[in-house]
């Protein structure tokens, strides 16, 4: 983590590329087993009573859970929809404000079809019929 937030201009392309990818994966990881655990925690399976005691009975059914198969692909991608507006919004800005860049910016292209496909569902408002009040 450390060699992606001040290796920059420092390591080479190719060391924070590999850093960025083993903290990506790390992060994966971490979002696995906290949703799986979780998931179980909600809805408990693979578990036998024994003694007054839980004790695991079949992992893979612990781990899979039924709500899991939900959660985590529903967080992965809200995460992912999160990010790329985020991207897309400072990108904007950055092309809005900079001097020279004639509100153009290459990054604002990559954070920009992921919010578009995702957009809200909801209906606007409608005025109620009948005469206008000023």
């Amino acid at each position: 983590m450390g060699i992606m937030l001040y290796g920059d201009g420092r390591v080479s392309e190719r060391r924070m590329s590999v850093a960025t990818s083993i903290v990506s994966v790390g992060t994966m990881m971490s979002t696995f087993w906290i949703l799986s655990a979780n998931s179980w925690m909600q809805q408990p399976s693979g578990y036998s009573i024994v003694d007054g005691v839980f004790t695991p009975s079949d992992w893979g059914a612990a781990i899979f859970t039924q709500a899991f198969w939900w959660r985590f692909p529903h967080m992965v991608l809200g995460v992912l929809i999160s990010t790329a507006r985020l991207i897309a919004g400072i990108a904007a800005h950055h092309g809005r404000t900079q001097p020279g860049t004639s509100g153009r910016c290459p990054v604002l292209p990559l954070g920009s079809p992921v919010p578009a496909g995702s957009r809200s569902r909801r209906q606007p408002r409608r005025r109620p019929a009948g005469p206008v009040r000023a």
